[in-house]
């Protein structure tokens, strides 16, 4: 499987085949072995398709084996290399990179986040928007961060609000 990975990254069975070798490797060797792999096929394969992926995974595999630090590093590294509007993981990388910063206990720098996220909330010319799926959830999360970390309830129930305005 990992042979027809790195012959054919961008066919359309790509990502799937990536998702079973993960899943093999960790079962195989934990996650070290993922991360190795992840490592080495980023290089190997930068500029095709699956790319974005690999480097999301990376990061995801990070956060999942506790290392909060690397964790946010590789997820802002995915959003600036996959950037809005073409990078299929980018809101959800910057929405991790935050809830990183907060297990680092850095509330300030996990607000930036989330509003470099929001920033690039636009309306649509036809009817609908060209929402992600994490831009209300990133307003709540700051509302909350506002209250709960930063104890400053009147700015946390102005982003409250800011949830249904946008």
């Amino acid at each position: 499987m990992a042979a027809a990975i790195t012959r054919h990254p961008n066919s359309g069975l790509a990502r799937l085949a990536l998702s079973q070798h993960l899943d093999y490797l960790r079962e195989q060797g934990g996650s070290e072995r993922v991360l190795a792999y992840l490592s080495d096929e980023a290089r190997a394969l930068a500029g095709s398709e699956l790319a974005e992926t690999i480097a999301y995974r990376r990061a995801r595999e990070l956060d999942d084996a506790g290392k909060n630090a690397e964790a946010r590093d590789a997820y802002l590294a995915c959003a600036a290399s996959f950037p809005y509007p073409g990078g299929a993981y980018w809101d959800d990388a910057l929405f991790r990179a935050a809830e990183k910063e907060l297990a680092l206990a850095a509330p300030p720098r996990a607000i930036e986040h989330l509003q470099r996220m929001l920033a690039e909330q636009e309306g649509a010319v036809i009817t609908g928007s060209y929402q992600r799926g994490r831009y209300a959830e990133a307003q709540l999360k700051i509302a909350e961060i506002y209250r709960d970390q930063l104890h400053y309830a009147a700015r946390a129930r102005r982003e409250l609000r800011r949830v249904w305005e946008k």
